[in-house]
């Protein structure tokens, strides 16, 4: 019964009342929801897990002074503090705001699976490259930092292809591009290696073999030890 009357009370406020109620209380949800997120994230070692897996070096490496967590907490206060002045011009009767709303309440679903994919698969993808390169370097391989890099920058574009299908974006042409571009590419980098880089290939082979042989000399050494 008390929450009917409020509503009631709340139906009964002028819109302009109301849409500065809603301004103030977003404003405070915001700062305080923002600052609970980052203590979350702090909490749980945010920053560390994303020091190990290469997304704070990407941050710095694209000018960006805040940390992983800080970043996210502000992210949260102006989502919630746009959400806040979408509800107070929805208030206000304001009819492009309105339209606006209604779009971003049937795209929001989307928007945040894509948003979840990207995260959780850029995260996923860093860390398969940084396990390849570990496998790569224990094996003595030569381009090891190279794969990794190869395959970092290709799962992430596989992500964000996944990503922008999330959000209901035809992508058959984009793929059709890509497939061609890479064949393109793939075809011109055998043809370069196979005709000028014979000795190195074979060099990097030969290397890569005789370690593996004492390898496994060692191995069965210290079996029979």
């Amino acid at each position: 019964m008390t929450i009917a009357r409020l509503w009631e009370g709340w139906a009964a406020l002028p819109n302009g009342w109301a849409a500065l109620i809603l301004v103030v209380i977003g404003r405070a949800a915001a700062g305080f929801l923002g600052r609970l997120f980052r203590w979350l994230l702090d909490r749980a070692r945010f920053d560390e897990a994303c020091d190990r897996v290469g997304i704070s070096d990407f941050l710095r490496k694209g000018d960006v002074s805040y940390t992983p967590s800080r970043l996210l907490a502000t992210a949260v206060f102006w989502i919630i503090l746009l959400i806040s002045l979408l509800a107070a011009f929805h208030r206000l009767g304001v009819e492009v705001v309105v339209t606006l709303t209604r779009r971003i309440q049937a795209f929001l679903p989307s928007l945040i699976g894509a948003a979840g994919i990207g995260l959780f698969g850029t995260l996923a993808v860093i860390f398969c490259a940084k396990v390849v390169r570990t496998l790569a370097r224990n094996a003595a391989f030569p381009f090891a930092d190279l794969l990794y890099r190869v395959i970092r920058w290709v799962g992430i574009f596989v992500v964000a292809i996944m990503a922008v299908e999330q959000l209901g974006v035809d992508v058959r042409f984009i793929m059709d591009v890509v497939r061609i571009a890479v064949a393109a590419t793939a075809f011109g980098l055998a043809l370069a290696f196979g005709l000028g880089c014979k000795e190195m290939a074979r060099d990097a082979l030969r290397r890569f073999l005789d370690s593996f042989r004492e390898d496994q000399r060692a191995g069965r050494g210290d079996l029979e030890g």
